[in-house]
């Protein structure tokens, strides 16, 4: 490979292998990434004698050889990731600001510090975790189906939308104000240090209030384009309803299709008699709808339109 070094080349060779991987099918760039790097974390004992070996790295300890495939692998996940944010940040319809805030900064001025801050976010290990399940759902849209139905039904969620936050914009603005907080949601991982930042990218993600309220005032001294309460909606998506009652309906949303991201796999069909996936996952979400936080009501319509539909 032009350019590299033949230690560099070697571990772009062994990357794309894992890359290729028909079990990845379906994942996103960042997922792919995800599921690479526990693979190389849990298979260390096998992997040393092979990469260790004269093919590889003759020599090397397994923290030199690991710091070389992390760097390889997060470089192609860049390749297709940066396009891809750019895509989707100048994509967003921010007509749902003039709804938060009639007088706020030019579109573009959003957009731009948008992305210059997540790409900033990006280069942090702890982020990029944080960040695999909000990407995925916006990349494909995981929500919108179920506002579409949330919207024609009227019932529990369109009421929290609708009438306890009071959004007076329409399904479409709800949409691209959904996608803008998930988006930005990463920003809770990084912008505070501790265990309670840590302790984010295994676990349920929830965090405390007062975390949360920290990290706003940090959003907001970073991105001061941005309505404030669309960063608030981003920060307290990673609040526990159960803890938190005043928590807002999308911040709610956006919590639930966070975590829905992360193991989201795009499958070709659905075995005849089998049980949808879509169906399958809020079916288990209910079950733990303590432990991420979630609002157990939201969950059981989601499910419920996921079933009706054979999602």
């Amino acid at each position: 490979m032009k350019g590299m070094d033949p230690e560099q080349e070697r571990a772009a060779s062994f990357i794309k292998q894992l890359w290729a991987n028909g079990a990845l099918d379906g994942f996103t760039a960042l997922q792919k990434e995800e599921q690479i790097l526990r693979f190389l974390r849990d298979n260390a004992l096998q992997l040393v004698p092979l990469l260790a070996s004269p093919r590889f790295f003759p020599a090397w300890s397994w923290e030199r050889i690991l710091d070389l495939l992390r760097e390889t692998l997060r470089a192609e996940t860049d390749r297709i990731l940066m396009p891809q944010l750019d895509s989707l940040v100048q994509g967003l319809d921010l007509a749902f600001l003039s709804f938060l805030q009639p007088q706020h900064a030019p579109a573009q001025e959003i957009r731009e510090q948008m992305l210059l801050f997540l790409k900033r976010l990006l280069q942090n290990p702890t982020a990029r975790a944080g960040f695999s399940g909000p990407c995925t759902a916006v990349l494909l849209s995981l929500s919108d189906p179920y506002l579409d139905e949330t919207f024609a039904s009227r019932q529990y969620v369109h009421f929290e939308l609708t009438k306890v936050q009071r959004l007076t914009m329409g399904k479409g603005e709800i949409k691209q104000y959904l996608k803008a907080a998930l988006l930005l949601r990463a920003g809770i991982q990084v912008l505070s240090a501790g265990a309670a930042g840590e302790g984010l990218e295994a676990g349920s993600g929830v965090v405390q209030f007062l975390f949360a309220e920290k990290v706003l005032r940090l959003l907001r001294e970073q991105l001061k384009a941005i309505p404030a309460a669309l960063l608030k909606t981003a920060a307290h998506s990673s609040l526990s309803y159960q803890e938190v009652k005043t928590q807002e309906a999308t911040a709610r949303l956006a919590a639930i299709f966070a975590v829905r991201g992360r193991t989201y796999q795009q499958l070709r069909g659905v075995d005849r008699g089998a049980r949808g996936p879509e169906r399958s996952w809020f079916n288990i979400a209910r079950r733990n709808y303590k432990y991420y936080g979630f609002d157990s009501k939201m969950l059981d319509e989601l499910y419920k339109i996921a079933a009706n539909h054979g999602w």
